[in-house]
C-alpha cells in the first residue's frame, strides 16, 4: 500500500505501468490464457477494489507489448546488434517470421479475450 492507494509490483521487470494492464497481464499469465480462469482472477482483483474499466478491448495491451518486445529482441540479435538470450530459439529467422505472421492473430485474440472477460465480469456483477 502506498499513501495514494494500492500499488501492483511487477517482479520480472521494472517500469511504471497501469495497474489495470499489469493486473490483466498477470491474470493472463497465471491463467495460461484460459478465459474463465482469467475472468476469475480479474473478478477477485475488481472485488478487492481494482479498476479495469478504462482499457476496454486494450485490457491485454501489456501481453501484446511483451510479444512485440520478444520480436524486437529477436530482430536485434538477427541484425547482429546484440548476443542471443538463452531463451531464444536456434532457428531465429523462422521464429521472427512466425512471430510477424502471428502478430495480427494474437492482437485479435487478445481483443476478443478482453471482450469475453468484460462480459463475464459484468454478468458476475449483476
Amino acid at each position: 500500500m502506498s499513501p495514494s492507494g494500492p500499488v501492483l509490483v511487477d517482479w520480472d521487470s521494472v517500469r511504471t505501468d497501469s495497474t489495470a494492464l499489469e493486473a490483466a497481464r498477470t491474470a493472463y499469465i497465471f491463467a495460461a490464457g484460459n478465459p474463465d480462469r482469467v475472468t476469475r482472477i480479474l473478478a477477485t482483483y475488481t472485488a478487492s477494489g481494482g479498476n479495469l474499466t478504462w482499457p476496454g478491448t486494450d485490457l491485454f495491451l501489456s501481453v501484446l507489448r511483451n510479444h512485440l518486445q520478444v520480436l524486437t529482441d529477436q530482430i536485434d540479435v538477427s541484425l547482429g546488434n546484440t548476443a542471443p538470450a538463452r531463451w531464444m530459439p536456434a532457428a531465429l529467422e523462422d521464429a521472427i517470421s512466425n512471430n510477424l505472421r502471428s502478430f495480427p492473430r494474437r492482437t485479435t485474440a487478445l481483443n476478443q479475450l478482453a471482450t469475453t472477460c468484460a462480459t463475464q465480469l459484468a454478468n458476475r456483477l449483476l
